[in-house]
């Protein structure tokens, strides 16, 4: 994201990952903008700040309610003509629980379950190709 903006700012829970992160970004000091050490469950963002929101590998971590708040959330933190991304692992026809980190491995149709009740419309949806067929898909989803 660095080389494509102005300013990036990160949400991380957890304060030693941002720490780490603030420590590999040093390069770009410029660029990193805020920092900001708490869940994205919890976390609230400024009205129209955002041209993009990108969350990769992260939803599967938050409950149905939850990350429905949290869409709705960053809805109102885009400028006009924003947009959020979620690139994350897709399950075939049921939704996967991974029991050793708590996360849950949605299907499409939660997803766009979730989308819906966000008040989300979906402009894209793309699978990444060529991955080893034993791993989940992965898909991007750009959203308005």
């Amino acid at each position: 994201m660095l080389p494509l903006f102005d300013k990036v700012d990160l949400v991380e829970q957890n304060g030693d990952f941002l720490e780490a992160a603030n420590l590999y970004l040093a390069g770009y000091k410029n660029k990193v903008g805020k920092l900001y050490s708490v869940g994205l469950q919890d976390f609230k963002p400024n009205i129209n700040s955002y041209d993009v929101v990108w969350f990769q590998w992260v939803v599967g971590h938050l409950t149905d309610d939850d990350f429905v708040i949290c869409l709705k959330r960053f809805k109102s933190s885009l400028k006009s003509g924003g947009v959020i991304c979620i690139k994350d692992n897709v399950a075939g026809s049921t939704a996967v629980f991974d029991e050793c980190d708590s996360s849950v491995t949605r299907t499409h149709e939660q997803y766009s379950k979730i989308f819906e009740d966000a008040s989300l419309t979906c402009h894209l949806k793309e699978t990444q190709k060529n991955l080893p067929k034993e791993l989940y898909n992965v898909t991007m989803y750009a959203l308005s």
